[in-house]
């Protein structure tokens, strides 16, 4: 299985009356291809923004690879680190 980047999209008019693109969410999805990512990333998109269709709030997706997949203890360590890093941060801005 693949991780991919989803990414939604709306084209909307900029202050300077061209056009530009949004991205309205963005999320990774494990599939076996793009196609399939894209499947399952409308679903949860419609799911997290409480809509019947995708397509009210983007315009198009756009599906990328995603660089690196870390494995579940690179996970654990990764999120352990960037707590203690959030943690110390706090630490010396209120001493």
């Amino acid at each position: 299985m693949s991780r991919y980047v989803v990414q939604f999209m709306k084209v909307v008019l900029g202050e300077n009356g061209h056009e530009a693109e949004i991205c309205q969410r963005s999320m990774e999805i494990d599939a076996a291809d793009k196609l399939e990512a894209a499947d399952l990333a409308k679903v949860s998109f419609c799911e997290s923004e409480r809509v019947k269709e995708w397509s009210l709030h983007a315009d198009h997706v756009r599906i990328t690879d995603a660089e690196f997949r870390l494995n579940e203890n690179q996970d654990t360590v990764a999120l352990a680190a960037i707590s203690f890093g959030l943690w110390a941060s706090l630490l010396f801005a209120f001493s």
